[in-house]
């Protein structure tokens, strides 16, 4: 009969490694089963199993219902693979091997470290060193599972063992979470009507009414793994106010992909929300007779005391009031502007900017009178000492022109630089200018093959097209500087071609550059040899570099397991892996360069080939297309003796090919 009356103690640690057959559940059972079977005196009556316990704690649940029945006397022996499946903290392992197994005449045996208190067959010394070895064994495990979670945590990987409600681990990569399609719809309408104002609890309510299953509830039906005794739901299962406020306070939901499309949503509203007031807000302050505008119309000042009141600004009121004089006067536009140029009166936005008014470039002009500025001072009814405002306004983003009948007018808001009978009287005149205008018959202009491309040599201006209508042959068109009669007489010496004579002076130049070009074209071509070489030259610093970059993404993946196994501190593990990151960075830069420079090699042979029919089609035809202008030409600048300059776009683009070639080799 039996001496012993045994239980068989199995426990797998989480940290142990579950590739290999050593420690499983079922080896050390197999291996408990063997002894059991040479030893005929020992009889295992129970077997208790702790799987996913560190050794370091002795708080496991099968351990201690082996420990009761140690204490009600069911058993008298403990039998264990090795002294470590015990414990590995020393203190404790070594209170039980000495004082509680002996107090209550438990014999113990672990097998691999042949230990058995029935025959003294592990001496004191024996059992210290072992328990000594696996406690500083645990603590070494520790160390580097906590460093290498550590890592994953600061490059933004998950490290937990159950994704939070709404996520899933992605199928290739348990370190990554990926929305889950299903629940994270359900944490949006969470956060959706909690914003429209639902308490925790409604909210709760709610989503037990409609039968959608809570994250436990979820999870089980789903077969995903969950947490065992957690927070996540009540005991029925259902949805509580509990479970809505920790998924509203998590802060993973603040930085993902679930809560994004949510987020847009909220801000686009209170932009919106926000617009409207602040538009309802300037409504009111123009229909109470306030200025609104951010910079004042040339003439006027902001009160000191009142952003919001227009008073008269002396220096620039004169100008005003000269102007409507001269326009009742007869004056037109132009002559103004001429007149205001001439005698070195500062535009609006260059006065403003004297002032301190307005600081950036991009809103000052060319410092010189243009007529669309004096129209728009003549037409403005705010010099009469009325507000017009809200001229225009947002559609789509855009600002367009408002209709009269949207436009807010206030009279009488602010002291008036000129009178209403004045102002009346100028805009009659301005009327009739404009009704002339438009009862004239204008007779269709030719093409414009050159629009956009010629330019004044003196002043930089774009040459006006002009046409000379001729009663017994075709209207001769010209091209003048209209700075002299724009802006001032010493503006410019003044430029004027024929349209004619100008295209077939740029035929002639188009067919000398043209010619050069191919002449420079064919001598590179002949250099062949030269090119393969360039070529084949190109693809081996391409292909060297994409093998560094492989070769480099190696060490960093190593970097990772030299960390784990202690080789790297966390410190060196960081500067490497950012010195050999920067390294791939700037061959990735390189590998792109070179790429350009392969592809700039072929779109040069692509574009001597489309130079040459060009080049053939001019000579052919001497008449100039728009199509060939726009492709060849860049800019045509022409001086008062009429001397001609092109600058080419061919001519940029083989410079461009030339240091594209040159850097790649250098690389």
């Amino acid at each position: 009969m039996p001496k012993y009356k045994a239980t068989a103690y199995i426990r797998l640690s989480y940290t142990d490694d579950h590739s290999s057959e050593s420690d499983s559940v079922s080896n050390q059972r197999k291996l408990i089963e063997n002894f059991v079977e040479r030893n005929p005196d020992i009889e295992v009556v129970s077997e208790k199993i702790d799987d996913g316990y560190s050794g370091i704690i002795f708080d496991r649940p099968a351990f201690k219902e082996m420990m009761q029945d140690v204490t009600d006397g069911n058993i008298n022996c403990v039998i264990v693979k090795d002294l470590s499946r015990l414990g590995r903290e020393y203190i404790e392992t070594g209170r039980y091997l000495r004082r509680v197994f002996p107090a209550y005449g438990v014999r113990f045996i672990a097998i691999t470290d042949s230990i058995d208190t029935a025959h003294d067959s592990g001496d004191d010394l024996t059992v210290s060193v072992k328990n000594i070895m696996n406690e500083a064994y645990c603590r070494d495990i520790s160390i580097k599972t906590r460093s290498s979670l550590d890592v994953k945590r600061r490059n933004g990987d998950f490290v937990g063992a159950f994704p939070v409600y709404g996520y899933m681990k992605a199928e290739d990569n348990k370190n990554l979470l990926v929305p889950d399609p299903y629940a994270s719809r359900v944490v949006c309408d969470i956060f959706r009507m909690r914003l429209e104002g639902a308490s925790a609890s409604k909210i709760a309510s709610e989503l037990n009414r409609l039968g959608i299953l809570s994250p436990l509830a979820y999870k089980k039906n789903n077969g995903l793994p969950y947490a065992k005794k957690g927070y996540a739901d009540k005991a029925d299962c259902k949805w509580s106010a509990t479970t809505i406020i920790r998924i509203l306070q998590d802060e993973t939901y603040a930085h993902s992909g679930i809560i994004i499309p949510l987020r847009n949503m909220i801000n686009e509203a209170y932009a919106l929300d926000i617009g409207r007031k602040i538009r309802a807000q300037q409504r009111q302050a123009m229909k109470d007779g306030k200025f609104i505008g951010a910079r004042t119309p040339y003439g006027y000042l902001k009160a000191e005391d009142d952003c919001h009141q227009l008073i008269i600004d002396p220096v620039a009121a004169v100008v005003v009031q000269r102007m409507f004089r001269w326009a009742s006067d007869g004056a037109g536009l132009n002559t103004i502007a001429v007149r205001l140029n001439e005698a070195g009166i500062l535009t609006p936005s260059h006065y403003k900017k004297m002032q301190g008014k307005i600081t950036h470039e991009n809103l000052l002009g060319n410092g010189k009178w243009q007529t669309r500025t004096v129209g728009v001072i003549l037409r403005s009814k705010v010099y009469t000492g009325d507000l017009v405002q809200g001229q225009t306004k947002t559609v789509d983003h855009r600002q367009v022109k408002a209709d009269a009948e949207e436009w807010t007018v206030v009279r009488d808001t602010h002291e008036a630089i000129i009178s209403r009978e004045q102002f009346a009287a100028v805009q009659e005149i301005l009327n009739q200018t404009a009704s002339r205008a438009k009862a004239r018959e204008v007779k269709a202009f030719t093409p414009n093959l050159l629009k956009g491309k010629v330019f004044c040599a003196h002043c930089g201006g774009s040459l006006h097209r002009q046409r000379n209508i001729r009663k017994k042959s075709d209207d001769v068109y010209f091209y003048h500087c209209l700075s002299q009669s724009r802006i001032s007489k010493d503006a410019c010496p003044g430029v004027t071609i024929r349209e004619d004579a100008l295209l077939d002076m740029l035929a002639d130049m188009l067919q000398d550059a043209l010619d050069t070009a191919l002449g420079q074209y064919t001598l590179s071509l002949a250099e062949l040899p030269r090119q393969a070489a360039d070529r084949a030259e190109l693809r081996e610093k391409i292909t060297s570099r994409k093998q560094e970059i492989q070769r480099l993404r190696g060490i960093v993946r190593s970097l990772y397991e030299n960390l784990v196994q202690g080789v790297l501190a966390k410190d060196e593990y960081f500067d490497y892996k950012e010195k050999y990151e920067n390294r791939i960075a700037d061959l990735a830069v390189e590998m792109e360069q070179l790429e350009d420079g392969l592809r700039t090699m072929d779109a040069k042979v692509e574009q001597h080939r489309a130079l040459e029919q060009d080049a053939a089609q001019i000579k052919t035809d001497r008449a100039l297309t728009g199509a060939l202008i726009e492709r060849l030409i860049d800019r045509i600048e022409v001086s008062h003796d009429k001397q001609i300059t092109v600058r080419y776009r061919f001519q940029s683009e083989f410079e461009t090919y030339a240091e594209a070639l040159k850097q790649c080799r250098n690389m």
